[in-house]
């Protein structure tokens, strides 16, 4: 089963001398890549992860709250790392997530779309895997708010929007580790100096 993503949407939309399927892609491609010079703007991951889940909540209608899981480089384990519904009050806020839902968007390696049902509500949920970084797995966990629907445009600009987080994301944390790398080696020559004087 291929992916529903802008480009399979291109495809059909080429293959079958679409228009509107033409248009639908060129707004995709637009989104998705004004959010991807957007995400590369911001070298610290917390950073990173804070526009992605801005941009997310405000490209759909439907969006009510964003969930972003990322793996414990220690034990692997996927942790919330970002929550948000929009509100200035919510820092640090989480909320409880489907642990099927995000299994699966893991196990499938593209955008799941489910109904779940949570502390009581119903609610639509879309799930993609953050993929561009083997050692760094995770998720975008996005639920419709109150009676909120998602719709097979959102779905597909979804997917691209997930692409592009997926690798500023990467470049993020491959920056914070050369950093972090740097200051370990500048920490070291000074001890040796240090020593090397003592």
């Amino acid at each position: 089963e291929m992916e529903p993503t802008w480009y399979s949407l291109l495809d059909k939309a080429v293959s079958g001398n679409d228009p509107a399927g033409l248009k639908l892609c060129a707004q995709a491609v637009t989104k998705a890549g004004l959010a991807g010079t957007a995400f590369r703007e911001h070298l610290d991951p917390k950073d990173v992860l804070g526009e992605i889940g801005k941009l997310v909540l405000s490209a759909f209608d439907a969006a009510g709250r964003v969930a972003i899981l990322l793996g414990d480089p220690g034990t692997g384990e996927l942790r919330p790392r970002y929550a948000s519904d929009g509100s200035d009050k919510d820092a640090g806020a989480t909320f409880p997530v489907s642990r099927g839902v995000v299994d699966d968007a893991i196990a499938a390696k593209h955008v799941v779309v489910a109904s779940v049902t949570l502390g009581g509500a119903a609610r639509q949920v879309m799930c993609a895997p953050l993929t561009a970084d083997e050692n760094h797995p995770g998720v975008i966990y996005l639920e419709a708010g109150e009676d909120g629907k998602f719709t097979q445009e959102d779905l597909q600009l979804f997917a691209a929007l997930s692409t592009e987080a997926a690798n500023a994301l990467a470049y993020a944390l491959r920056h914070d580790k050369l950093i972090l790398g740097q200051r370990i080696s500048r920490d070291l020559q000074l001890a040796r100096r240090i020593h090397d004087n003592a």
